[in-house]
């Protein structure tokens, strides 16, 4: 993660609040020593082409993680019924791993929030989601092409509404492979679908 932020400019200046947020939101992932055997962190970031965008994320096992991750959103504001929507949905799904983001830019613009990247059943992963017409217009989309399972679910935490569900979702399909023989081969093609309102 080191190598990663050093080679962004805009985390360079040492007085920004930008660089607070990263820096907060890093001393909340648990430390390797923590992990037990077998178990390991995940660490993702992507940026925009001119580096002046980023999307930060980590996830791990849910009891090495839930309490720094709460102590996070906390820290940086988040409101306290975001923080329970958090305990309530993790409640519901009890996923075992879990994790937290962060998007920021040069510009200064920061957000954070939550994920789940584990299978859950779109019934449990739509409770993420504040109630309204986009939640019924997916609702009946995934009913009517038969979708009932979600790879990953997640929430933005910014203090200010509207608040970003994202469900992930693997679409069904077929991929057709021609051998150089001419046989034909159909493997089944894993399309992925993210929703986020």
């Amino acid at each position: 993660m080191a190598i990663a932020k050093g080679s962004i400019p805009f985390l360079a200046e040492k007085e920004s609040k930008v660089l607070e947020f990263w820096q907060i939101w890093s001393e909340s992932i648990p430390d390797a020593s923590e992990l037990g055997a077998g178990m390991s962190i995940e660490f993702y970031v992507s940026t925009s082409a001119d580096m002046k965008k980023l999307n930060w994320r980590t996830a791990g096992p849910q009891h090495i993680f839930i309490q720094k991750m709460v102590d996070f959103f906390w820290g940086v504001g988040a409101p306290e019924t975001e923080i329970d929507k958090l305990n309530d949905i993790g409640a519901l799904i009890n996923p075992v791993k879990i994790g937290s983001w962060i998007d920021m830019s040069a510009k200064g613009g920061m957000d954070g929030g939550w994920y789940f990247p584990v299978e859950v059943s779109v019934k449990s992963a739509l409770e993420g989601a504040d109630n309204g017409a986009a939640v019924t217009t997916v609702k009946d989309w995934l009913a009517k092409n038969g979708i009932d399972k979600a790879y990953s679910i997640g929430r933005d935490m910014g203090a200010a509404p509207p608040r970003q569900t994202e469900i992930n979702i693997h679409l069904p399909g077929m991929l057709l492979l021609l051998h150089p023989l001419h046989s034909c081969y159909f493997l089944p093609l894993r399309q992925f679908l993210n929703f986020s309102w």
